[in-house]
């Protein structure tokens, strides 16, 4: 199996992560009797530039992924593979 196949379900995975951030700022904001809005829209464009580099990196392990998968089965490896693991 690629190496790629596994960095790109953990990048999915990680990306998620991005519902649980927006959960503890909810929270933070609503729990603040003042909101410090300079602080509010840094920690907001921080994570924005962050989940951009997340998601990134995920779509290029799409990419590879995909490519290793294309090359595999151009040249008939992937159902060579296949075909030694189970009997036909």
């Amino acid at each position: 199996m690629n190496h790629k196949q596994f960095d790109l379900e953990q990048g999915i995975l990680n990306c998620w992560n991005i519902c649980e951030d927006m959960k503890i700022i909810a929270e933070n904001v609503l729990e603040a009797k003042t909101v410090d809005r300079d602080k509010l829209a840094n920690i907001l464009i921080g994570m924005a530039d962050l989940y951009q580099l997340k998601f990134e990196k995920t779509f290029s392990d799409f990419e590879e992924t995909i490519r290793y998968y294309y090359e595999q089965r151009k040249d008939n490896k992937l159902t060579e593979n296949i075909e030694d693991r189970h009997d036909f």
